[in-house]
Parts: structure tokens; C-alpha cells; sequence
């Protein structure tokens, strides 16, 4: 039993507690600066946290000492690719960091060697004309698409414009003149090569002369075992830092994936779908809106057999018209097909056509004037008191044909925009004047001739349904994943996991910097952005506690869950060992395997007895160049190629033997030609200077960025 009762061991936790007030009652002052070093602390931490609070809240970066706030930022990617742009958001932006890098550096080299743009030169460069700007064919859709008429009008009004209209534009005359800079840049570089005889000389020996050579491989395998070290792969790393050697901090990840998949019944479940609307799409009466009602698809266009489904060709042109072939399996897919008509399609027709165009700007009120028009024409026409040349003169907008009587001349399909090109091969009647409406605006159309060779063409409507795994699969894999997760705590755990479930595997990604964006593998995206940036905030083998979601790119759906922990850091600098083994001790294990052949191999041994030493086979390859790749027997071996044609190699003598990708090989050169002589040095020397033109062209920008002094803290916002 106790010596001190409750009551008691309760008196005395008082008479302490009561003591300790009394002694901060005496030293008020220390308790005062303990909480405010408290406070401060917390203060600090969260702004180390922030590492915003010190200057710039919105500074995304800085390039040589130049601020880029994420106001500038967002503003120009917003001019360059609009509010409602497309496609991977990360790597818009990572296009915009670029262009301003790009944007800063060059303007500072030209500005300091006096390298501008005129007025006059941005003119001609927005000008539609053989010097209109590449920069603003591609801002207004490509070459395909750039509409010269829309083009002019915008630019007419573009001294006009305000607000966003007027930074976009001036967004995209910063980008012509930084395009006009850098292309005058480039060719001040690119004006600083010249090549000396001796070597365009190098040049066409390399080119023109050939070898006849024996030589004997050995493959690696034919080694004793040999073990690589942590230090052999640490000196191998060291004699190939410029391989190896990193900028930037990296990180890899080792994950899991959990697949989804579409089980049997998810599949049994789509096919009776649309088995139960086959019924139906059969007796249809209206054929495009019962596609419509049930996500179907039907064309205008008259296929022929051999671009139809192998697998419902022949029943689409067997079957009477009105029939039903399916469901059946194409793809991810299950489909049902429905034969709607079949005619002789013409293989070509002759056409003609006045192209109304309606003016955008001024909307519905001038589409309706030009619908008068072409009403106006089409009674002319058809009643005979219209010249369709004369019409075509005065009324079309196709400049291309307008003067020639809006002939087009002969066409197989595939030539116009569908609205047209169904109109013309599978509507139109020959010599009749009909209208059709196409993105370009209102063609009036006659179809002068036409030529056939009997091919018969089916019209089909289609009702299809993704095989895709329901709600309750994607539940279920989601589910084993997360119990996954909650057991297994460190990439160390994954491993074991994988070591005795065949089912798992442990996928290792690449070495991502802090402002990746997508993973090989996985893709990209905002998951694995997010995957990313839980990286380097991570310890070194955690275990990500959120499950990363990815979509299915084309049907949407969850289709992997993924369980990511933190495999390697990578510093600056070189990898270490473990970083890197993978990828190293493969090649370090082949030098070792090539050392241990070559000291097998006795100087002055005759090819016979090395190949009869190795069990391996004497070959003989002729007509070889120094710039070629592979030899036939050999494979893809430079080194060895490299060195036949060294200068002073003796003809009829076995060679001292040279490691190559795949094995150790002697080589007994027996014949090199001479070189074709140079019959002009002159053109000679140019093709190369040309050649080097084009590499220094290639590589300016990046040689420029790495003499930057660029600070990127863009992950601190996305």
C-alpha cells in the first residue's frame, strides 16, 4: 500500500504548482522574453517558410538582376496564348519563362551592339508579303489557316485598339521585333565562321576514302567474372563529370501504379447497351437525330469498301439498305452499324463556284444582306439572265479563280472542306446551280462534269459506346490502393512489397528538377506537377500519403492511382553512387570485361588464334568509311572504326585490340584507299562553314542562358 493517499499526493501537486507562480511572480521579466522569442520564432519560421516575406511578395524570378513579377508573367502569357488557351498549362508556362529569358538576353546583347529594328522593318515584317513576319502568321493560325482579308482588317484597326486589345497586339509586335533581332544576331555570329584548307582536307578523307579490313569480336560474355565497386563507379563518374555532372537539383521518385481496367462484367454490361438500341436504330426513321439522341455518328460522304471495318465490310455492302450489323468489337469500342444508302460515287468532278463572303465584324446584319445576294444570283441563273463568268467577276471572293469564271477545276475527294466536298460527289446533279454554306461563307455551285468508274459507295451511321470501367471498378482500385498506402510507409517498403507480389512493380522516374512538369510514364499535368513539387519537399525514402489520381487522356476517367516515395536527391554537382548505379555499373562492368579480354591477348597474335582462343570467328568487312555507322558483323562500333584510319597504321597487321559497345575487337586493316581529291576547295569549305552556321545558330540562346545570372522561383507559385 501507498505511504501517500490520493488526498495527499493532490496537497502536494498544489503546493508545487503554487511555488512555481510565486517564482514567475518574481522573474516576470524572463517570462516575457521567452514568449517573445516564441513569437519571433514563429514569425521567422514562417517567413523562411515563405522565403516571400523578405522584398517581393510576387517576384517569380529574376534575370540578370532584372525583376519578373507574376503580374508580368500571367500578363504575357494571357497576350501570347489568350484567356482561354489550350493544352498543358505547365508547359505554356514553362514557354513563357523562355521567351522572357530569351527576351531579356537579347535585347541586352543587341542593345550593347547597336542592333535594332526600324520602323520601317516592322512595317514590311507586318506587311502581307514574302517579309511578313513568321511570329504573325503563327499568332493568326499557321500558314494553312492565316486569312489575308481578316488579317488586313485587323491590322487597319489596330491603331485603334484598347485595353487587353492593345497588349495583345503590342505583345505580339515585341515578339516580331525580338524574332527580326535575333535572326540579325544570328547572322552576325554566323558570319564569324571560317574554315581553313586543312579542314575541308580532314572533311573529305573522312568522306571519300574507304578500308578493307579482317577483324575478330569478342563479346563481354567471353570474360571471367569480374565485380564492380562503389569506387569503380565513383572514378567512372569522376572521368566523365562532363557527362554526369548536374546544375540543377534533381530528385527521383520510385512509385507503384494501381491500373484500372475495365473488367469482363463492365464490358458485358456496354455491349448489351448497345444491343438494346439496335431495335430501335434500325426502325429509325430519322437516322441523324437518332445519332444524335444516342451519341452516334453519321456522314454524308459514300465510303468505299477498303476504308470500312474489316470486320462489317462485307455485311455494309451484302445486307439491304436499312440494315443493322452489330454490336461488335472494334478498338475500346462497341459498335453498331447501320447501312443507310449505297450509290456509284464519281471518282472526279468538275466544278465552279462564286464565293460570297460575309463581313464578321458587322455579324448576322451583313450574313443576312449576303444570303440576298446569293438569292438575287441564283434567280438570275436559273432563269437565264445571269452570266455565271460575269457573276464571278463582280461577286466572288476567291481571289484565286474569280477572273477565270470561279472554276475550280477537276477534284477527287478529299480536295474541299466537307460541307463542299459532300455537296458536290454525293448531292449535286450535273449542270444544276445550288448553294451551300461552308466556314468560308456561301458558295454558289455548279457542277459542270463528272467522271465514274462504277465504285460503289455506302453511306453508314454509327452508334458506338466506350468500353470504359464502372463507377464500382474505379472504386475498388482506388480502395486497394489507399490500403496500400497506408501500409507500406517507405520506398524501402514498396520494394519488399514488389519482392513478393508479382502483381506490384516499383517503377523508378527519370531525375525531375524542381520546376518539371511531366514524369516518363505518367504524363503530365497538374498530378504530376503536384508529384513533383511533394518531392522536394520530402525526406529521402518517405512515402507520399496522398494517392496521385490520373486520368484516362481521351475518355476521362480515373485510370491509375499511383503511390510515390522520394528514391534519390541529387545535389549540384556530381550524383552519388547510388543515384546513378543503374545506369553505370552496366558500363563500368563492360570496361572491366574489356580489360580482362585484352589482357588475354598476346601481342602479335594472328587473328585465327585469337578468334580460335575466344571460340569467336575471323570476318571480313570492305568498302568502309570513317563516317560510317554500322558494319555489317560488327555493329555499331566508332571506336573501332576511328581507329583503322588513324595515320600510320600498318596494312596486313593485327592491330592492338580496342573496346568497343559490344565487345573487344582486333582488327587487321588490309586496305585504304586514297581520297577523292577536292576539285573545289572553295564550295568545299563553304558546305562546312554553312553546316557550322547552322549548329551556332542552334546553340547561341543556350550559350547565352548559361552565362546568365537567372533566379527561377516559379515553383513557389504552380
Amino acid at each position: 500500500m501507498s505511504i501517500l493517499s490520493s488526498k495527499n499526493v493532490n496537497n502536494y501537486k498544489y503546493i508545487i504548482v503554487m511555488a512555481l507562480i510565486g517564482e514567475i511572480r518574481k522573474r516576470s521579466w524572463i517570462l516575457i522574453v521567452l514568449i517573445g522569442l516564441a513569437m519571433g520564432g514563429f514569425l521567422l519560421m514562417d517567413m523562411l517558410k515563405n522565403q516571400t516575406s523578405f522584398g517581393n511578395p510576387n517576384l517569380m524570378g529574376k534575370i540578370n538582376g532584372e525583376k519578373v513579377l507574376t503580374t508580368d508573367f500571367y500578363q504575357t502569357e494571357r497576350d501570347i496564348f489568350g484567356e482561354n488557351a489550350e493544352g498543358d498549362m505547365f508547359e505554356r508556362r514553362d514557354q513563357v519563362w523562355e521567351y522572357m529569358i530569351q527576351q531579356n538576353l537579347l535585347n541586352d546583347v543587341t542593345g550593347k551592339l547597336g542592333i535594332d529594328v526600324s520602323e520601317e522593318e516592322m512595317n514590311e515584317l507586318f506587311n502581307v508579303g514574302p517579309n511578313l513576319s513568321p511570329v504573325v502568321v503563327s499568332f493568326f493560325g499557321g500558314y494553312q489557316q492565316f486569312d489575308v482579308q481578316q488579317y488586313t482588317k485587323i491590322k487597319e484597326q489596330a491603331a485603334s485598339f484598347t485595353g487587353q486589345d492593345k497588349e495583345v497586339w503590342d505583345n505580339l509586335k515585341d515578339r516580331v521585333r525580338l524574332s527580326r533581332k535575333q535572326t540579325k544576331y544570328n547572322n552576325l555570329v554566323s558570319q564569324g565562321f571560317y574554315t581553313p584548307t586543312w579542314m575541308a582536307e580532314m572533311d573529305n578523307v573522312s568522306k571519300t576514302q574507304k578500308a578493307n579490313f579482317k577483324f575478330v569480336g569478342i563479346p563481354f560474355a567471353a570474360a571471367d567474372d569480374v565485380k564492380v565497386t562503389d569506387s569503380d563507379i565513383r572514378a567512372f563518374i569522376k572521368a566523365n563529370a562532363f557527362k554526369y555532372k548536374k546544375d540543377e537539383e534533381t530528385r527521383k521518385a520510385s512509385y507503384v501504379t494501381f491500373t484500372v481496367t475495365p473488367t469482363s462484367e463492365d464490358s458485358a454490361d456496354i455491349r448489351n447497351k448497345i444491343a438494346d438500341l439496335v431495335p430501335q436504330f434500325k426502325a429509325a426513321e430519322n437516322d441523324s437525330m437518332f445519332i444524335t439522341d444516342n451519341y452516334g455518328t453519321f456522314e454524308q460522304a459514300y465510303q468505299f469498301k477498303d476504308v470500312l471495318s474489316p470486320i462489317v465490310a462485307d455485311s455494309i455492302f451484302n445486307l439491304p439498305k436499312g440494315s443493322v450489323v452489330g454490336p461488335y468489337l472494334e478498338g475500346r469500342q462497341y459498335k453498331a452499324v447501320k447501312v443507310v444508302d449505297r450509290m456509284v460515287v464519281p471518282d472526279s468532278v468538275e466544278a465552279r463556284h462564286i464565293l460570297l463572303q460575309p463581313n464578321q465584324q458587322l455579324g448576322a446584319e451583313d450574313v443576312a444582306r449576303v444570303k440576298r445576294v446569293a438569292d438575287t444570283i441564283m434567280i438570275s441563273l436559273k432563269n437565264g439572265t445571269g452570266n455565271f463568268d460575269s457573276l464571278a467577276v463582280k461577286y466572288s471572293g476567291d481571289a484565286s479563280n474569280k477572273n477565270d469564271g470561279g472554276k475550280l477545276g477537276w477534284a477527287t475527294t478529299g480536295k474541299y472542306v466537307k460541307p463542299f466536298e459532300e455537296f458536290v460527289f454525293y448531292k449535286a446533279k450535273v449542270g444544276e446551280y445550288n448553294t451551300v454554306i461552308t466556314q468560308f461563307g456561301i458558295h454558289i455551285i455548279q457542277v459542270t462534269n463528272s467522271k465514274s468508274s462504277g465504285k460503289v459507295g455506302a453511306q453508314v451511321a454509327y452508334i458506338s459506346e466506350d468500353i470504359m470501367p464502372s463507377s464500382g471498378t474505379i472504386k475498388d482500385v482506388n480502395k486497394k490502393a489507399f490500403e496500400f498506402v497506408g501500409k507500406h510507409r517507405t520506398v524501402e517498403a514498396l520494394e519488399a512489397a514488389a519482392a513478393e507480389n508479382a502483381d506490384i512493380t516499383v517503377s523508378t522516374t527519370q531525375a525531375l528538377k524542381a520546376s518539371d512538369y511531366q514524369i516518363l510514364g505518367l504524363g503530365g499535368g497538374t498530378t504530376s506537377r503536384d508529384l513533383i513539387k511533394w518531392l522536394f519537399k520530402a525526406d529521402l525514402g518517405e512515402v507520399s500519403a496522398p494517392v496521385y489520381t490520373y486520368q484516362d487522356a481521351q475518355l476521362f476517367y480515373d485510370n491509375k492511382f499511383v503511390i510515390a516515395g522520394l528514391n534519390s536527391k541529387q545535389p549540384v554537382g556530381l550524383p552519388s553512387v547510388a543515384d546513378v548505379r543503374a545506369e553505370v555499373e552496366p558500363l563500368v562492368l563492360n570496361k572491366k570485361k574489356a580489360d580482362n579480354i585484352m589482357s588475354k591477348i598476346k601481342a602479335g597474335e594472328s587473328l585465327d588464334a585469337i578468334a580460335g582462343q575466344f571460340q569467336s570467328t575471323v570476318q571480313e568487312a570492305n568498302g568502309i568509311g570513317f563516317d560510317q555507322s554500322f558494319v555489317q558483323g560488327m555493329g555499331n562500333e566508332p571506336q573501332v572504326i576511328g581507329q583503322i584510319f588513324k595515320s600510320g597504321v600498318e596494312m596486313n597487321k593485327a592491330m592492338a585490340p580496342v573496346a568497343g559497345n559490344s565487345g573487344v575487337f582486333v582488327v587487321m586493316p588490309l586496305f585504304k584507299s586514297e581520297p577523292t581529291p577536292i576539285s573545289d576547295f572553295a564550295e568545299a569549305k563553304k558546305a562546312i562553314s554553312n553546316n557550322d552556321r547552322t549548329r551556332a545558330q542552334q546553340a547561341v540562346f543556350g550559350a547565352m542562358k548559361k552565362g546568365a545570372k537567372i533566379t527561377d522561383n516559379r515553383t513557389r507559385f504552380y
